[in-house]
């Protein structure tokens, strides 16, 4: 089982942790209003807008979560030249512990995902984004800002929603540079080919994202290891994997987490399972 103590005892010491997130930014805009009748137009609800909120989403999602633990973070990421990507980067400067790096590609639209809600209740997403391969230029600029930061931090994240950013060229100089730094590196996947992110410490999909890249079902606790421990397979090569792919961890649904963990030799062959239940704090 996941010992909680232990976790509590790890995250009273975020504030000691300098993190590198490296990922698809985005931002997250929240329309919030009340329905009280249908349109005439077509069988849809007329949404009468009352208020708005927007917050960094993306890889900038989990550079929030980790800065409000406490932890000190490094976000590099890519924006567009356009009112979004100006919003984006106001938002991350406004964050006290984010030390946002971020290039700005002329002529890309800026991710901005749209939700409309009304009594707790999403009615719809919009979503405006370029998914395109980034030029040469933003990849070099991109790996040569990781190259930096890898010297002022102690783990590097990665969060892949496939927008372009973690491309091959992005993604192979990411886990190049902090492998041979010697951080731990926790990806966050969404390509259905794990062994793309084959070096990282730690792959941290959901329970689609599993099934999808394990082609197994992930609909019980016994299933969903099995599938994890299929996913570390999949990573590559198993002498490769014995150096390199220590852990696996997974979302099965709220709240409950499990995984596999490669054993120690000391402790015997093998890998060991885990279960535990997520806590919000």
């Amino acid at each position: 089982m996941l010992n909680g103590h232990l976790l509590h005892q790890h995250i009273e010491r975020f504030p000691e942790a300098r993190v590198l997130c490296v990922g698809d930014l985005m931002l997250d805009r929240f329309v919030y209003g009340a329905v009280s009748r249908v349109s005439a137009e077509a069988p849809i609800p007329i949404l009468h807008t009352s208020a708005q909120n927007i917050m960094l989403g993306g890889v900038g999602n989990a550079a929030r979560n980790i800065a409000a633990l406490g932890s000190r973070v490094v976000l590099v990421a890519v924006i567009g030249d356009d009112l979004a990507g100006r919003e984006i980067d106001g938002l991350a400067a406004a964050e006290g512990l984010i030390d946002a790096r971020l290039a700005v590609e002329s002529g890309r639209q800026s991710t901005v995902k749209t939700r409309y809600i009304a009594s707790g209740q999403q009615l719809l997403r919009a979503d405006e984004e370029t998914v395109r391969p980034l030029p040469a230029a933003t990849i070099d600029e991109l790996a040569k800002q990781i190259e930096t930061a890898v010297t002022e931090v102690d783990v590097v994240v990665l969060s892949d929603y496939a927008k372009g950013v973690l491309a091959d060229g992005v993604l192979r100089a990411a886990i190049a540079t902090a492998k041979a730094a010697g951080l731990p590196i926790i990806v966050d996947p969404k390509r259905g080919d794990f062994a793309a992110y084959a070096g990282a410490t730690v792959l941290k999909p959901n329970r689609a994202e599993l099934a999808t890249a394990t082609n197994m079902p992930c609909d019980s606790g016994p299933a969903h290891t099995r599938a994890c421990s299929r996913g570390v397979r999949c990573l590559g090569r198993r002498r490769y994997r014995r150096r390199h792919a220590g852990r696996f961890a997974g979302h099965r649904s709220r709240p409950r987490l499990c995984g596999t963990a490669r054993q120690h030799r000391r402790r015997g062959r093998g890998r060991e399972s885990w279960h535990g239940n997520g806590e919000r704090r």
